[in-house]
């Protein structure tokens, strides 16, 4: 099944949706069944951005602009003006043969706006009601579940990626368990962990995710359990309901002279007045200031990336991803796939890309939507509200069950080291 939200429902009504000219292809025919059994489960008056809305694909050409674009689609391009500046620039950057999706209301006003970035991911723009958001999400018609099991040995990490446990799955349930256990009960342990993949057409799309890890030891059991509250993100709790909650630096550089800009997605632009969000925090710092990682994690990306300049990202337990742009240069032999533990230098504060001034701009996204870096340490630590206990309890029964059966709904792979 999909999980609810943008990642499945809202993409695929947007291709489902979409009229088009052009004589369908037995892949592109193939591809819409995908998507109509994605929609089975959902109802489009559930999602804000496709109530009355009318849905429109486009398929760029030589020379086409992106307001030129939404302008011709009969679309206000007010949804486009309070994004970011880096947002507007990705967005800006069109090829010929690039795909777009729009949803636009019956007043004109873009409520969505979707541009395919590779494979079946894409780069999102959604409005609500506290203004404009941008994620990543891969569109899929269901998924497949892996279980995967192993011996800890002394280092659990290194023993979920012999297992076969992707590298940064392995960085996030080592961290879960580790925070309840510590780093000196592992030998003799088992672990089961259970991972899901989105897929379309049974091809895998996007990135899997870690759905629950346990670990078996001769004294006791600890597990990590993905949970969604009724009110709240999705988050990891233990086997009685705790959160498990990650230590983080409050904050990802060693010093700076000031905060220049706060989280704010409701910022207004001090000379066009219009609302633009600012996802992220800008820290003044002297140029070769050392820019630190603020947990454990794994590097995705070290590279230039236009007016973002020089980028790192980071993958981080709980599905949290967080940005660092502008740099001046990178940590020796940083590169994807490299872990860095908290505290360890990852790149140096500089001017790089579209920027007016030496500074770090630092974001954070959980499960895709950006959040305030600076509320992580309060906003996780939440115990789930009595409503949501019992829910809880019985979808971890659920897992446990799966973990110690070695069966999944899906298709299934076993590995035992």
């Amino acid at each position: 099944m999909l999980h609810k939200g943008l990642s499945g429902i809202a993409l695929a009504l947007l291709l489902a949706g979409c009229s088009t000219t052009q004589q369908l292809t037995s892949a592109e025919a193939d591809q819409s069944a995908a998507i109509a059994r994605a929609l089975q489960s959902y109802q489009a008056r559930s999602l804000p951005s496709f109530q009355n809305a009318a849905i429109k694909k486009i398929t760029v050409r030589k020379g086409d602009s992106i307001l030129a674009l939404l302008r011709g689609a009969g679309a206000d391009v007010g949804l486009f003006h309070a994004m970011s500046a880096d947002d507007q620039a990705h967005f800006s950057r069109l090829h010929p043969g690039d795909q777009l999706a729009l949803a636009i209301d019956r007043d004109g006003r873009l409520t969505l706006l979707a541009q395919k970035v590779e494979n079946a991911e894409w780069r999102v723009a959604e409005k609500g009601p506290e203004g404009v958001t941008v994620s990543y999400q891969p569109l899929s018609d269901g998924h497949h579940q892996q279980l995967l099991t192993g011996k800890a040995g002394t280092d659990l990490a290194r023993g979920l990626r012999q297992a076969g446990v992707p590298d940064a799955i392995a960085e996030q349930a080592s961290q879960l368990i580790e925070t309840q256990a510590g780093t000196a009960r592992h030998r003799g342990g088992h672990f089961q962990v259970l991972i899901t993949q989105p897929t379309l057409q049974d091809r895998p799309v996007g990135k899997p995710q870690l759905i629950a890890v346990q670990l078996d030891t001769p004294t006791q059991a600890y597990g990590a359990f993905r949970f969604t509250p009724a009110k709240g993100a999705s988050g990891y709790y233990s086997h009685d309901g705790t959160p498990i909650v990650t230590p983080w630096l409050e904050y990802p550089i060693a010093d700076f002279t000031r905060i220049t800009s706060k989280f704010n997605p409701r910022r207004r632009h001090p000379v066009t007045g219009r609302i633009r969000p600012h996802q992220g925090i800008d820290f003044s710092a002297s140029p070769g200031t050392p820019i630190i990682a603020p947990s454990d994690g794994v590097v995705n990306m070290a590279s230039w990336q236009g007016s973002w300049g020089r980028l790192v990202t980071l993958a981080h337990a709980g599905d949290i991803e967080t940005r660092y742009a502008h740099l001046s240069g990178f940590a020796t032999n940083l590169a994807p796939g490299t872990r860095v533990a908290q505290g360890e230098v990852i790149g140096y504060v500089g001017t790089s890309g579209l920027s007016t001034g030496p500074h770090l701009h630092y974001e954070m996204h959980v499960t895709g939507r950006p959040v305030d870096p600076l509320s992580m340490n309060t906003a996780s630590r939440m115990p789930l509200a009595a409503s949501d206990r019992h829910a809880f309890h019985d979808q971890r029964a659920t897992l446990i069950a799966t973990l110690e059966s070695g069966n999944t709904s899906s298709k299934t792979l076993v590995a035992s080291r």
